[in-house]
Parts: structure tokens; C-alpha cells; sequence
């Protein structure tokens, strides 16, 4: 059941199957493919401390690999310490399916932020952020952008401790105006040749942001 595009180093997302916008992210990645249905991964470490995660409690398991992110549900089956080294086994519950860019979760927010298009180089337009996902965005200018056209859109993504900033090129899907004067326009921009890291750095930032506005919400 462990895919063969599922290599040593890929990292690896893990959240409890709970209500997934309440539920904490841990972040690690694979040590050694035990065999078909097990696999061996660092224990994650959050602000320098090991997070002990439940023994025979469920999980989603995202693994970033070279061919795409893969999805699958797994559980703790063994803690394991070699040394000051300490690692979880995993056993695959589900087979672990490809994830498809159009699955990503996509993100409504408000952040100003700025782009570089093919008419315009050496110069940074700015827009505004309408939304955000692993596989692209969603942003207003002042300007149309061209169908198919490269743009690189620099991304400003504040997390709770520290801000990630980035470069990431994307295609236009879309440009149109949205007011009859054409004063603003809006463009969907799907991610092309994103690194796994910075892919990874996005979907952080979203779950962080939607844990966030969840407890804003119940007053904590």
C-alpha cells in the first residue's frame, strides 16, 4: 500500500480526522518505509519540544513527494527511540491517493501584495489578495493580465511567530473586469512549478490563519 513515489526525506503533514480546521498540524517527514502498509517518520517537534502523538488515534496524512502531494488516513502503532532520537511507526489505513490542485483548500482573505507580469518586467504591480490555496490565487489590479501569460506573485504570509515571504510563478486563468468603469480587475492564477517546501509553507500559513479566525470566533 506504500507508493513507490513515496521516498525517505518527503515531508509529511499529520492532523487528527476531526473537524480539520480545529485541528492541530504536525509537521515531520519520512525516515524509512517499514514495509507495504508501514512506514517510519520523525517525531515532530514544535518550539523545540517532541509532540507525543496518541497511540491507535486516527490521522489524515499528507505526504509531499516529487510526483505531487499523496492523502491517505493512518494511525501510531509504535514509539520508537534510537539514542535522543525518537520516531513513530505509521500504519496506512487507506491507500494514499494523489491529491489534485483543484483539491487544495482555498483560502478568502484580504492582503495586499504585489506581482510581476511578461508586459511589464523589472516593474512590481500591486494588487490585493482575494483569496489563497496550495494551488493558486485569486487577486485584484488595476489592470487586465493576459490569458496564459507567466506572472511572478510575491506573497507575504504572516504566521504567528514570523512572516514567509516568497516568490511564486503562476499562469492567468483569468482576467476580467468587475465594474463598468474597468477600474479594478479580477485574475485567478493557478502556481506553476511550485516547490514542495513553498507549497507547504502556503497550506501552513492557511491552516494557522483558519485556526486563528476559529478561535476568534468562540471569544479565546
Amino acid at each position: 500500500m506504500v507508493q513507490s513515489s513515496i521516498t525517505l526525506g518527503d515531508k509529511i503533514e499529520l492532523t487528527k480526522k476531526i473537524d480539520l480546521l480545529d485541528a492541530e498540524a504536525y509537521y515531520s517527514m519520512v525516515y524509512e518505509l517499514v514495509d507495504e502498509t508501514h512506514l517510519l517518520i520523525q517525531a515532530p517537534i514544535e518550539s523545540g519540544k517532541i509532540i507525543p502523538l496518541e497511540m491507535d488515534e486516527v490521522y489524515y496524512a499528507s505526504v509531499y513527494t516529487k510526483r505531487g502531494l499523496f492523502r491517505g488516513e493512518v494511525e501510531v502503532t509504535k514509539r520508537i527511540k534510537d539514542k535522543n532520537l525518537h520516531y513513530l511507526e505509521l500504519q496506512l489505513l487507506t491507500p494514499m491517493k494523489k491529491y489534485q490542485r483543484r483539491q487544495y483548500y482555498r483560502m478568502d482573505c484580504i492582503l495586499n501584495f504585489k506581482y510581476q507580469d511578461e508586459q511589464e518586467l523589472e516593474v512590481w504591480g500591486t494588487g490585493t489578495l482575494l483569496d489563497i490555496s496550495g494551488g493558486g490565487i485569486r487577486f485584484l489590479t488595476p489592470k487586465s493580465l493576459k490569458l496564459n501569460e507567466q506572472v511572478v506573485c510575491h506573497l507575504e504570509l504572516r504566521l504567528e511567530d514570523y512572516t514567509i515571504e516568497m516568490d511564486a510563478l503562476g499562469v492567468v486563468l483569468q482576467s476580467k473586469p468587475i465594474d463598468p468603469d474597468k477600474i479594478q480587475f479580477q485574475n485567478r492564477v493557478l502556481f506553476d512549478e511550485l516547490s514542495i517546501e513553498n507549497r507547504e509553507k502556503i497550506i501552513k500559513f492557511i491552516f494557522e490563519e483558519e485556526r486563528r479566525r476559529r478561535k476568534k470566533e468562540k471569544g479565546m
